[in-house]
């Protein structure tokens, strides 16, 4: 994964005017990755927070859960 340091040149150098095929190519990103950011808007966050930040997954069903309290018991 490409850290935020990598899209912020990315950002500086586009607004350069320099391609997005030879950045992907700079960079060793696919063009259709660059698109993303930008679409995504990850391209113009602010400097000041940082690299990415996840919030915690929700709980995924399994196939026992219907039976816990069975095993439990």
């Amino acid at each position: 994964m490409h850290r935020w340091e990598t899209r912020m040149l990315l950002k500086h150098y586009l607004d350069q005017g320099i391609s997005k095929t030879e950045l992907s190519k700079l960079f060793g990103v696919s063009r259709r990755m660059i698109h993303t950011w930008i679409a995504e808007g990850e391209l113009d966050r602010d400097l000041s927070r940082g690299g990415t930040r996840y919030g915690p997954r929700q709980r995924r069903p399994h196939k026992l859960d219907a039976y816990k309290g069975i095993i439990e018991a």
